[in-house]
């Protein structure tokens, strides 16, 4: 492992992101957990942060998308599938290639089959630690992070996991940042 420099950051962390529905109007829009990842994600310090979406690309998907890069980012990694395939193969396939040392993510889908499932066969598939329901990411050093995991009634537990591990993010993560108007 080279040292750490100003060019060279500490952590590379990918999101997942997917698109959601508005639970009144049912129109597009960024999936609340998956934009409270990406939140927190920009809170680490010493980060790189790539967004990675893995769906179909329609209109309606292609506006939503765009409210995660209005939460200060460039560009968002595309892996195109028809619609209603498995996503699953697809993002393993790219997370072994990139090699993140954090994949954070939503516990689930806010459209389609929202099971939940994703992240914990995509956990088994890359041989990576989960942990579920994360309110905060509090240190990442030594190839390992200090995590806070939201537990019910408002209690918390703290975690250290080995890296690369995959997050669920919960409810309690940070509110994201609204996309400018």
């Amino acid at each position: 492992m080279q040292p750490e420099t100003a060019t060279t950051p500490a952590l590379e962390a990918t999101v997942l992101v997917s698109v959601g529905r508005h639970p009144v109007t049912g129109r597009a829009r960024r999936a609340d957990q998956d934009a409270r990842g990406v939140e927190l994600a920009k809170s680490l310090p010493n980060a790189r942060v790539g967004l990675l979406y893995a769906g179909h690309l329609g209109s309606d998907n292609e506006s939503a998308l765009r409210g995660y890069l209005g939460m200060g980012f460039e560009t968002l990694s595309l892996l195109e599938q028809p619609e209603g395939a498995d996503v699953l193969p697809a993002l393993a396939e790219a997370l072994e290639a990139s090699s993140p040392q954090l994949v954070i993510t939503g516990e689930r889908a806010e459209q389609g089959e929202g099971s939940g499932l994703l992240p914990f066969l995509l956990a088994e598939r890359l041989g990576w630690p989960l942990v579920t329901s994360l309110a905060a990411v509090e240190s990442v050093e030594n190839g390992q992070a200090t995590l806070l995991q939201a537990l019910p009634r408002g209690q918390r537990r703290r975690l250290k996991v080995r890296l690369p591990a995959l997050l669920t993010v919960d409810a309690s993560a940070p509110a994201p940042r609204r996309p400018p108007s």
